[in-house]
């Protein structure tokens, strides 16, 4: 067939351009690759699309002429519309700019009238319009977002700066009932009931899945202040998981069997080996399981001289989850216990060599793991949580996520933090008391850098913690954060103390709590005392105080 002749005429598949039927293609010599020209009939027949073919698949940018006028922009990826559009009007200025997933709207889509500003922003979903999002009142990054079918508000919340995402505060209003959450770069992290860790998604290696529980007093889960990884060992029921970041490892101590759950998913997959023996390079034969070619599974491993240093899981070349470690000239038992990352990590037995116990508790790394913070690590028995003046002014991410389950004080000093925008303290059930510094939590360290910081971020949240009684700020401290300082259902709470110049000119202050039927529980009833220092909240816009009661709200 002549790539010129006109085909059958179609309707393409895609939503977004549903109204265009294909007349005709003028493909490319070999027809598979290079550029190609589809001619369009009907109401559209002034219309061209310019595209290159890959494979036969149209790829790439496209390019719709409407009376050899640019008309539309597009992108196809594997013959499909994917990404970015905008559409043209006759003086070649954008009227129309969103994304298409498989061919329909999806996403955020804006639309311009004549000047080339904003007429219309809101969400398609399944190529219809689903919701309009228009500035709220508060503003400062504010917008409201209501349903196009009957106008009905569905939420209030802070948005990035290119309104693709919600990304901070949250007032979600869906089912007629109010509710508070907390969105980072468009994923909900944490609302009441929600065990999602504050400031990570579920998919945050900070997140810990319902296989591991912090508060067993066989688990040992370490993180390091300033970075997104997480190990740890968890010992139930003569089971052990292992958590190395997004991975969990299960290791069955009676059936001897490795499984690995996968990402987002509870279910649970078996490790499939076979039974066989390897030897490396140092003499050292490994007799177990295997799968491509290396250790996978349970097995023993022995030295050049065919005696036992080890007998347990490993992955590759790495111990895991449990095993045993032998004294190779007397056979007799050194270490019992669990492994991470190749190293005795969690619970265990060291023993000597006449087979008495020389230490039984945690190990982290091969070493006697005590629970005093050192600066950097912190983990689910951390009880205390000291940082010295002026440090950590580098890192961009603080995570303090809901497993720290013994964290009873946090105490930060002068100078300390000044890089990190968002602050959460959220599900931390035994914390008493947050004492920070001054000229901490900002990069504005004196007045002057404060009003004039063209600054628009800053979000200090602190909820979810029925213990914490004492919240102490120093001057200056977050004295740029200009969005949003949220401090609610915090029932032991009794003092609230801030010094100069804090949090000058945050946009918002919401102090909220519930109160349960019958009075039998009052969110904030302890409170008695707010200090508040000089031009603290000097360009706050909005201060709430209110308790939500089950089905409704009184102020």
């Amino acid at each position: 067939m002549n790539s010129d002749d006109p085909s059958t005429e179609t309707a393409s598949n895609n939503g977004f351009m549903s109204g265009f039927k294909e007349l005709y293609v003028k493909y490319p010599p070999n027809q598979q690759n290079g550029n190609c020209i589809i001619f369009y009939g009907d109401e559209h027949k002034n219309c061209v699309m310019k595209v290159s073919l890959a494979n036969g698949k149209r790829e790439g940018e496209a390019l719709v002429l409407r009376n050899k006028v640019p008309f539309m922009k597009l992108k196809y990826v594997n013959g499909m519309l994917m990404g970015r559009v905008e559409r043209l009007n006759r003086e070649g200025t954008v009227e129309m700019r969103g994304q298409l997933v498989n061919g329909k709207e999806w996403g955020l889509f804006e639309e311009y009238n004549a000047n080339g500003k904003i007429c219309w922003r809101g969400y398609y979903r399944n190529g219809k319009r689903y919701s309009e999002v228009v500035p709220n009142v508060i503003g400062n990054g504010f917008y409201d977002e209501r349903r196009v079918t009957d106008g009905k508000l569905l939420t209030t919340a802070m948005y990035d700066d290119s309104l693709h995402h919600k990304n901070g505060y949250c007032v979600d209003y869906t089912n007629g009932e109010l509710s508070e959450c907390f969105y980072e770069n468009g994923v909900k992290c944490k609302e009441s009931g929600n065990e999602n860790v504050i400031g990570s998604s579920p998919s945050n290696p900070l997140h810990l899945s319902p296989l591991v529980d912090p508060f067993d007093e066989s688990t040992l889960i370490v993180s390091y202040l300033g970075t997104e990884s997480v190990f740890g060992v968890s010992l139930t029921n003569q089971k052990v998981i292992m958590v190395k970041d997004n991975h969990r490892i299960q290791a069955d101590l009676n059936s001897y069997r490795l499984h690995v759950y996968e990402e987002n998913e509870m279910k649970k997959r078996l490790v499939s080996t076979e039974s066989g023996f390897m030897s490396d390079a140092n003499g050292r034969r490994w007799e177990g399981g295997v799968k491509n070619g290396m250790p996978m599974g349970y097995g023993v491993l022995y030295d050049e001289k065919g005696r036992k240093l080890y007998e347990g899981f490993r992955m590759k070349n790495d111990a895991c989850c449990y095993g045993k470690e032998y004294y190779p000239d007397s056979g007799n038992v050194y270490y019992e216990g669990c492994y991470c990352n190749g190293k005795r990590f969690g619970r265990g037995i060291v023993y000597d060599r006449n087979g008495k116990t020389a230490y039984d508790g945690f190990f982290r790394e091969n070493m006697a793991y005590s629970p005093q913070f050192d600066g950097n690590t912190i983990s689910n028995r951390t009880e205390l949580i000291t940082i010295a003046n002026r440090s950590y002014c580098d890192i961009t991410t603080l995570l303090l996520p809901s497993w720290l389950c013994s964290l009873k004080r946090i105490e930060i000093g002068n100078d300390c933090f000044s890089s990190i925008r968002c602050f959460n303290v959220d599900g931390l059930e035994v914390l008493e008391s947050i004492t920070i510094g001054e000229r901490s939590f900002t990069m504005a360290k004196e007045e002057g850098a404060i009003f004039n910081s063209t600054r628009k971020d800053g979000t200090c949240r602190i909820v979810n913690c029925p213990k914490l009684q004492s919240i102490r700020f120093g001057s200056y401290s977050f004295a740029d954060y200009r969005q949003l300082l949220e401090m609610s259902k915090l029932p032991s709470l009794q003092s609230v103390v801030m010094g100069d110049k804090c949090f000058s000119f945050t946009s918002l202050f919401s102090m909220m709590g519930l109160i349960w039927n019958l009075h039998r529980y009052v969110d904030l009833a302890q409170l008695r005392f707010i200090d508040l220092g000089g031009n603290a909240f000097n360009g706050c816009q909005t201060v709430v105080f209110s308790s939500k009661r089950m089905g409704g709200l009184t102020n």
